[in-house]
């Protein structure tokens, strides 16, 4: 059964990705992979969210946990999309626009990581006093 919610939620997010490229490329008009950037990015935060958060206080079973973040994360997300892009860049000499591609994808991707893990413990730690405060009360 994991396999066919795990296809499901691939089939979702990659579904996702296509489209949400197709929205950035109407408006983003330049060399710089904008669309790839975005995606993994939000799938960056979304990750760490998803794990320190939903995965925690919920406590979801864990073949959907796999979905979601196996799934669907991993086909919205794409690195090897992000490695071509890089590579085609620098074989068109585009230097500039190719490391600020390559760093930004490191450094946003880490960034927004931690902030999705810090978001997710913030309100994991926030719901849990709340449900604790409320149970005190009764």
């Amino acid at each position: 059964m994991i396999y066919i919610v795990v296809g499901i939620a691939g089939m979702i997010g990659a579904l996702s990705r296509y489209y949400l490229g197709l929205f950035v490329d109407i408006w983003w008009h330049h060399p710089f992979p904008f669309a790839t950037l975005s995606i993994n990015l939000i799938g960056c935060f979304a990750i760490s969210w998803i794990t320190m958060y939903l995965a925690r206080l919920h406590r979801l079973p864990s073949e959907l946990i796999t979905a979601i973040n196996t799934g669907f994360i991993g086909s919205f997300t794409t690195f090897s999309t992000f490695s071509v892009e890089s590579v085609r860049l620098l074989q068109q000499s585009e230097w500039a626009i190719a490391l600020s591609y390559i760093f930004s994808s490191l450094a946003g991707g880490l960034a927004m990581s931690w902030l999705g893990a810090q978001t997710g413990n913030f309100l994991f730690v926030k719901s849990t006093q709340k449900h604790r405060f409320e149970g005190e009360k009764k």
